[in-house]
């Protein structure tokens, strides 16, 4: 895992968190070859390109707090509640 300060002016920074505010709470998922349809997927392509990166999706979340969030690996949590895949 790489972590990249700067990336973004601070001006841009602000329109990205005008547009995940005006997005709400909620989890997305942007397919690389569908192309950008909002801001916040227009910098996730610009970025990403920039580094070479060729990851097809990028899956992404959006609240209106802040919150520490411990690392975490994240699970089907349907699956989990069902008590995982039958075997």
């Amino acid at each position: 895992i790489q972590v990249f300060d700067g990336v973004f002016t601070p001006p841009t920074c602000e329109a990205l968190n005008v547009a995940a505010n005006a997005r709400g709470l909620g989890h997305a998922l942007y397919t690389r070859s569908v192309g950008p349809r909002t801001a916040l997927e227009h910098a996730f392509e610009s970025f990403l390109s920039e580094v070479d990166d060729d990851s097809p999706h990028v899956e992404y979340w959006s609240r209106q707090e802040w919150k520490h969030i411990e690392a975490h690996a994240d699970v089907d949590e349907a699956l989990a509640a069902g008590g995982g895949p039958d075997p």
